[in-house]
């Protein structure tokens, strides 16, 4: 993977269609919590007003109810931001897509086109969501059930258990970094795209991605942090650099498509430059003689 190659790309991805992808950034982050906070007033706001403070200072009032309005209204925040947000971001990362394949501008509008993979994309969320939650479950058990018996023992087992958890949980992440890119992209059901990434991570080097990536974190880091020093930058900052970020994942993913073909016999063809702008995206189907 060319590293320099990787950030002209994901730079000259972002200036092309910088607008649009602030744009839609705005709208990914601001709709689900004006839902969020929309739900909450309704609910979690409703049950405070039966609520009374005595004399000692004792919140009174809190029956049924009032748990039924704030448990529900949690939930619900929790599942209506998941099903506004990743629909929405997917969205952005598909206009790059389209920026890409097909040379199109990308519209304002085009944060929305996620909805249209609904059923993949929280499937997805979900089903990651669960996985990484897993992980975590065992020694966490493990460690609260050593604290709870006295056994040091078995609280030290726990957190031989959770930083092996912790390797697990970056290994994992690590492969599966372009399942809604191989989604976007190819269509592919959840499981099918879980199992693309990890070829597409494993063709380019499982290291390699690693470095890359954390170069990225390095590089954003160190960007946000300077700009943050600046009075009401820092939060500009941040709306600036996501979209990057989606950039240099497509524009990885793309080079990783070019590192699995030459790894499987085959040779990258050349894509068309015009607007779209990246090497290596399409493949002929002849092998090497």
């Amino acid at each position: 993977m060319d590293i320099g190659k990787l950030f002209r790309d994901a730079w000259g991805l972002f200036v092309k269609d910088i607008g649009p992808l602030i744009v839609g950034l705005l709208i990914a982050s601001l709709v689900p919590a004006v839902a969020a906070v929309v739900i909450a007033a309704a609910t979690i706001g409703a049950s405070f007003s039966g609520l009374q403070v005595d004399p000692q200072g004792a919140v009174t009032g809190a029956d049924s109810m009032t748990w039924a309005l704030i448990i529900s209204g949690s939930v619900a925040i929790v599942v209506v931001t998941l099903f506004l947000s990743v629909p929405l971001y997917v969205g952005i990362l598909s206009g790059v897509f389209r920026r890409v394949r097909e040379g199109r501008e990308m519209a304002y509008v085009d944060a929305f086109s996620g909805f249209s993979m609904f059923g993949k994309v929280i499937w997805a969320t979900v089903l990651l969501g669960l996985i990484f939650t897993a992980i975590f479950v065992v020694p966490t058990a493990v460690i609260v059930g050593g604290a709870a018996a006295g056994s040091g023992i078995l609280a030290g087992l726990g957190v031989v258990v959770l930083l092996a958890a912790m390797v697990a949980y970056v290994y994992l992440g690590i492969g599966w970094v372009y399942v809604f890119p191989v989604i976007v992209d190819r269509g592919l059901g959840v499981t099918e795209a879980m199992g693309e990434s990890r070829r597409l991570v494993h063709g380019t080097g499982w290291w390699w991605t690693f470095l890359v990536l954390f170069l990225l974190q390095l590089v954003v880091g160190a960007v946000s942090f300077a700009l943050g020093l600046i009075p009401f930058i820092g939060a500009v900052a941040t709306i600036v650099l996501y979209p990057f970020v989606l950039t240099y994942i497509v524009a990885m993913y793309f080079q990783a498509r070019s590192d699995a073909a030459r790894t499987a016999g085959f040779e990258p063809g050349d894509m068309r430059r015009g607007q779209g702008g990246l090497d290596g995206a399409e493949y002929v189907t002849a092998r090497r003689n």
